[in-house]
């Protein structure tokens, strides 16, 4: 049992020594593009229009009290052009490190669109026309994940 135990431990000590990168994006200029991103598009049109900004959101932590709000402001990146393109997909790109194996964690809201419903996580950027992408389509209701390889976007790899 002793065993296990010290076992267990320094499978954790080793699995915390890696990097955490967080985006505060309240640590961010309101009303403005972070300015260690980047926005790109692909398909057609030109790049959206990215700004922090505050939105509502629920509450990360539950509150014993019944009376205590459900919805706090919290920092956002939001895109906020409105295109009616088919195959236009704006992107941003942070471009301040490059990371090799990682993990990741969002939230994604979607507010609208005409033509589709959907947002993102963009990963192994290149350029705006290489890279991977794992889509969540709010009308489907499904996840989707493409690699897009000069600017011509794969068969569903999932979905």
């Amino acid at each position: 049992m002793r065993y296990c135990f010290f076992l267990a431990a320094a499978l954790y000590a080793w699995s915390a020594s890696g990097a955490e990168r967080v985006f505060n994006f309240g640590e961010y200029p309101f009303d403005q593009t972070p300015s260690n991103f980047v926005s790109a598009v692909t398909g057609a049109g030109r790049p959206g229009e990215w700004k922090v900004l505050l939105d509502q959101a629920p509450s990360l932590m539950p509150s014993r009290d019944t009376n205590a709000p459900a919805m706090t402001q919290h920092a956002v990146l939001a895109q906020l052009e409105r295109f009616a393109l088919d195959q236009h997909f704006p992107v941003i790109v942070y471009n301040d490190e490059k990371f090799n194996d990682f993990s990741f964690d969002t939230r994604i809201k979607i507010v609208g669109g005409a033509l589709a419903q959907m947002g993102g996580v963009v990963f192994r950027y290149q350029d705006p026309k290489n890279y991977y992408v794992l889509v969540a389509s709010v009308l489907d209701k499904h996840f989707w994940f493409f690699k897009i390889v000069n600017g011509v976007r794969s068969e569903k790899l999932i979905g």
